[in-house]
């Protein structure tokens, strides 16, 4: 499992130390919601902002090759910032990501549990012949009480479909909730995301940690500063911090 560690200031403490910060290094104005990524060499000030410049788009991967994000309405957020896009709260359409491209697919549908999710995964995923798929799922699971063995199996396929045809996988860990039933909802998903962590390091496939950054560790639900209101889908914040997380593996 990978945990991505971003540096955080506000933009005053970013313009008065104004540091150079180490090549890939990440550090996030949480005045402006503006993630850099240092290069070694360039000072704070003449960063350019990781979501634009020169910065390698998803869909730049492979050529015309699409990378599919799947999952559920908080994949349809997170995917459209990692991509570079402005933070929409409340999901986007089910189709292609972003103005003038062709090449980074949203598969996000909300309310979608990995049962359903596997369901369409042909039509949705597969059949956009993707080199990588970026999976995210398993919070309304939580909210239905499906067992690990379901998520676990239902995963398990999507991967092996992804081989198939020559794709790679990108794991998330389920984010926190704060909301919904049932009463034990926070405890699968904490047991979901040991399941994955270890899965990833089975199968060598790279996970992502969507639930550390984002949780109250005191009550192992969505950390306010980054709940959107429903304890369920980060806000602008929230999604600056999703996006922090996977820019490092696309750009």
């Amino acid at each position: 499992m990978t945990t991505i560690k971003v540096r955080r200031g506000t933009a005053a403490q970013w313009t008065s130390a104004n540091p150079v910060l180490a090549a890939g290094e990440q550090g996030l104005d949480t005045t402006n919601n503006v993630l850099k990524i240092g290069d070694g060499v360039t000072a704070w000030s003449s960063l350019g902002a990781a979501n634009s410049g020169t910065y390698v788009r998803l869909g730049d991967v492979d050529g015309l090759t699409p990378v599919v994000f799947a999952g559920d309405s908080i994949t349809t957020t997170t995917g459209f910032l990692a991509y570079g896009g402005p933070a929409v709260l409340g999901g986007f359409p089910d189709a292609v990501v972003g103005a003038g491209t062709t090449s980074t697919a949203d598969a996000g549908v909300g309310g979608n549990t990995s049962t359903q999710l596997l369901a369409r995964y042909d039509a949705d995923v597969i059949a956009r012949a993707p080199k990588v798929v970026h999976i995210l799922i398993g919070t309304n699971d939580a909210s239905g009480s499906a067992t690990v063995a379901t998520l676990a199996g239902n995963i398990r396929e999507m991967v092996r479909r992804n081989r198939v045809i020559g794709a790679r996988t990108i794991l998330g860990l389920v984010p926190p909730s704060s909301a919904g039933s049932p009463a034990n909802r926070k405890a699968l998903i904490v047991a979901y995301n040991q399941w994955i962590a270890r899965y990833g390091l089975t199968e060598r496939i790279l996970v992502v940690d969507y639930y550390g950054p984002l949780v109250d560790t005191a009550t192992g639900g969505l950390a306010s500063a980054y709940d959107s209101g429903d304890g369920v889908h980060p806000n602008d914040a929230g999604q600056t911090a999703f996006s922090a997380l996977i820019l490092p593996f696309i750009s």
